[in-house]
């Protein structure tokens, strides 16, 4: 596997099937330019599904902190 699509499955691996299905119909020698704020967005949707109970504390330039509850936080 190449770098492009060892970068292209960790960023389509928490996005939606809307959005896989979005970057499948685009041609695969089309560089996808992501701006940063396109990224802050995937990773806090990513964190709202995986951990719905947390509360985002503070995100600065890229940096997100998180408040996780104990109550009913099962880890695997």
């Amino acid at each position: 596997m190449n770098k492009k699509e060892d970068l292209k499955l960790r960023l389509n691996s928490g996005s939606s099937d809307e959005d896989s299905k979005r970057s499948d119909s685009s041609s695969e020698d089309e560089d996808e330019v992501i701006d940063d704020e396109t990224i802050n967005k995937r990773v806090s949707d990513f964190i709202k599904r995986e951990l719905p109970n947390s509360i985002l504390i503070r995100e600065f330039n890229g940096n997100f902190v998180y408040q996780i509850p104990l109550e009913g936080f099962k880890a695997e």
